[in-house]
């Protein structure tokens, strides 16, 4: 796959996140902080990627 891993990434403590059919982060004042990954993708893999996350969306492509 085209894709290289980056390193970990957190957000300030601010934030939450909601899940609506796809996840959503959102600001907070009682929020936390929130943990993630980062990675590198190629314009192919990217491509992929806006795909998949369409499907399934409440807008219409």
């Amino acid at each position: 796959m085209g894709c290289e891993f980056v390193g970990g990434a957190v957000t300030v403590p601010t934030y939450k996140m909601i899940e609506n059919g796809f996840p959503v982060i959102m600001p907070d004042p009682e929020g936390k902080p929130l943990a993630g990954e980062i990675y590198t993708v190629d314009d192919e893999t990217l491509a992929r990627l806006d795909q998949l996350e369409r499907e399934g969306s409440l807008v219409a492509s």
